[in-house]
């Protein structure tokens, strides 16, 4: 694992972004959605990590970022405690925003990208991310 601190947000979420509204009904599986809303708890019951971009290796998710008030998110003070942001990082990342339609919590974008019934191409693009996720997965054991 890299010591090297993560990228900051692209200027726009990816198209299976789960915070954006297009993104596809059904993309993501519950369990993977449901962290989605824990960054909408209190400061202090938030995960203590930053949220990455599932297309992006390593990419801060730019709709996380955006969805989510940094200055009040554990993850981002948490890296900067750790030297996994620079303070520079962290001061872009308070002021990050992006034009892209997403929606205003995690919850709103969990309940989206984990309702059922999805279509074929959106199981195929499930598929390809579960894949992604699992490949850096295996990459962070090393």
């Amino acid at each position: 694992m890299s010591n090297q601190p993560p990228p900051l947000p692209a200027r726009s979420p990816c198209g299976s972004c789960p915070y954006r509204r297009d993104a596809p009904v059904g993309l993501w599986h519950p369990e993977e959605a449901a962290i989605l809303s824990e960054y909408d708890a209190e400061t202090w019951e938030q995960p203590g990590k930053l949220f990455l971009c599932h297309q992006e290796n390593g990419r801060i998710c730019s709709g996380w970022a955006s969805c989510h008030p940094m200055e009040h998110n554990l993850g981002a003070r948490m890296a900067l405690m750790t030297g996994h942001l620079t303070s520079d990082q962290y001061d872009e990342l308070l002021s990050y925003r992006t034009d892209a339609d997403l929606f205003e919590s995690g919850r709103q974008a969990a309940d989206h990208v984990q309702a059922a019934d999805p279509s074929p191409e959106t199981i195929e693009l499930r598929r390809k991310l579960d894949a992604k996720l699992q490949h850096r997965l295996a990459e962070t054991e090393h």
